[in-house]
């Protein structure tokens, strides 16, 4: 018999996304961006956070998260906000890997500029096989994030499925 509360909680979970922004089987759209997943993602997300996501794909064998945070920076300090927010990722995923007994080598941790901002990027792989792969892009009003992972890709197929992320990512 299902209580008045789980119900409650259902309709919530169900009538919220329509409100707040959300994503249905395989389209994400929120106020800050917009992502089609294309072919077999499911959401693996066990979190209420709306302003990060987690998918997986069995076909690929790859894990995405993509967030965001709106802010009101001026145009001159993204890239302030950038090589913090860099720093930040990149210790991060030291702590991350060694946490797990692992170490990571992460190559090429950038903040290059763009029209709209600053953009974040570095990609790597750590001593248990897994690749990884990172974007930020800072704006004035929004930060958003994609990062992809996998233990069974190469590095080359792993930029291969981020790049088309990337192309299906609206903002």
């Amino acid at each position: 018999m299902i209580r008045f509360t789980n119900m409650r909680n259902l309709l919530t979970a169900l009538i919220l996304p329509l409100f707040f922004g959300g994503c249905t089987s395989n389209h994400i759209r929120t106020s800050a961006f917009e992502l089609d997943l294309d072919g077999d993602w499911t959401s693996d997300s066990d979190t209420a956070d709306r302003e990060e996501y987690s998918y997986y794909s069995k076909n690929l064998d790859v894990h995405i998260t993509v967030s965001f945070m709106l802010m009101k920076a001026k145009p001159e300090d993204t890239e302030i906000i950038a090589n913090r927010l860099k720093t930040i990722r990149v210790a991060a995923e030291r702590d991350v890997t060694s946490e797990d007994g692992a170490q990571a080598t992460i190559v090429e941790p950038v903040v290059l500029p763009f029209p709209r901002g600053h953009q974040i990027a570095y990609h790597g792989h750590d001593s248990e096989n897994r690749e990884f792969r990172y974007l930020g892009f800072v704006l004035p009003d929004k930060n958003i994030n994609l990062y992809a992972e996998s233990v069974t890709r190469t590095e080359d197929e792993l930029e291969q499925v981020f790049n088309d992320l990337l192309r299906r990512l609206t903002f």
